[in-house]
């Protein structure tokens, strides 16, 4: 999944739904996942954090992840302790500097 993307750079879009989802959990896991990208950058992969959302009312975090491919953002998922629900290719049409 997400090895041939129309567009580039390829991101994912990656979901965790967790029933008592905090503000302060959420910060540690968005953390963790940043601290993850920061390690495979610096091991010469090309993944990053581009934002992340948390959505209090819906116990949900989602985190867009820029990496060339699906394998990559499992991996950093994983190191980062994070069991996600699901992980989508995703296509950005805007930065919201508008």
């Amino acid at each position: 999944m997400g090895t041939d993307l129309p567009w580039a750079p390829p991101v994912f879009l990656v979901e965790r739904y967790s029933p008592g989802l905090t503000a302060a959990g959420a910060r540690a896991t968005v953390e963790a996942v940043g601290q993850a990208c920061i390690v495979g950058r610096a091991a010469g992969l090309a993944v990053r954090l581009r934002w992340s959302l948390v959505m209090p009312d819906d116990e949900a975090l989602f985190l867009l992840v820029e990496a060339p491919d699906f394998d990559l953002v499992a991996d950093v998922c994983a190191a980062a302790g994070l069991a996600y629900d699901r992980a989508t290719p995703a296509l950005v049409v805007g930065d919201g500097s508008e």
